[in-house]
């Protein structure tokens, strides 16, 4: 009954790229809302009240295992290396895991300029991701360190702010990767077949 969906491999290819950029879309939304929130807090108590880890975001779990770690215990640089590369493994969420299978198999597949243009997307989604985490982690570290709680409001709502018009600017590409791959790859991938059964 559904074979007609995936009957061609444009169509299969088309369907892969919606599921992804769909799923890459929700995600970045609820990460969108979760920075939105963190950075409508006009007070200490309510941005830690945020920070509670009840989110599913990247970010809220990055916090909670930033804040249980062992960082600012350890002396080495390799250990601290390692330390903080666990704490980003553990922070991605299954639905990320699931986006960097993909973005695995678009690195080993990726001949058409659509496909290719996805792979950029999921390229990118992570280096920003990984380069917000970084300034996060440096910010915690700089409190940790100084004990400064005005820091902790000013540092991460100048964060959560370059994350809200990153996450708003990628949802913007996304929603036009989405509506490109709808029409011009799926969809054509239909009409091209109609065609050559008339």
């Amino acid at each position: 009954m559904f074979d007609i969906l995936v009957d061609t491999r444009r169509k299969r290819l088309g369907l892969v790229l919606l599921v992804m950029a769909i799923l890459l879309f929700f995600l970045m939304a609820s990460d969108l809302f979760y920075v939105t929130g963190i950075f409508s807090s006009r007070s200490t108590s309510a941005l830690l009240a945020r920070m509670d880890g009840s989110s599913t975001s990247f970010y809220a779990r990055l916090i909670v295992f930033l804040l249980n770690s062992s960082l600012t215990s350890l002396s080495s640089w390799l250990a601290i290396g390692l330390e903080y590369l666990f704490v980003l493994l553990r922070s991605l969420t299954n639905l990320e895991w699931l986006l960097v299978i993909g973005l695995l198999l678009f690195v080993l597949s990726h001949q058409e300029r659509i496909s290719r243009f996805m792979l950029y997307i999921l390229t990118l989604h992570f280096i920003l991701r990984f380069i917000l985490a970084g300034a996060l982690t440096l910010v915690f570290g700089e409190i940790l360190a100084t004990n400064d709680i005005h820091l902790l409001l000013n540092g991460v709502h100048y964060l959560s702010l370059a994350a809200m018009i990153i996450h708003a600017g990628m949802l913007v590409v996304l929603g036009y990767y989405i509506y490109t791959v709808w029409m011009h790859v799926y969809l054509a991938a239909f009409r091209k077949k109609d065609a050559s059964n008339g």
